[in-house]
């Protein structure tokens, strides 16, 4: 199945969680803000949440500077 990742189609494996996603294309969950078709998901909802063919995920990293 595919789903996007910030307007990157990629292939995933049916049944697979946004913990697992995150995991495989090296996103580390901290200072990380995740969206699924509009939702915000915390990563202690990563393992629960489970992708469908067509999600979009928006991923943000906190980042600060001046």
């Amino acid at each position: 199945m595919t789903v996007t990742i910030n307007d990157k189609t990629v292939m995933v494996q049916p049944m697979t969680t946004l913990d697992r996603l995150m995991a495989d294309n090296g996103i580390n969950p901290a200072g990380t803000a995740v969206a699924v078709n509009g939702t915000v998901v915390t990563p202690t909802q990563w393992p629960a949440t489970m992708l469908r063919d067509g999600d979009a995920i928006l991923v943000f990293k906190a980042f600060y500077g001046g």
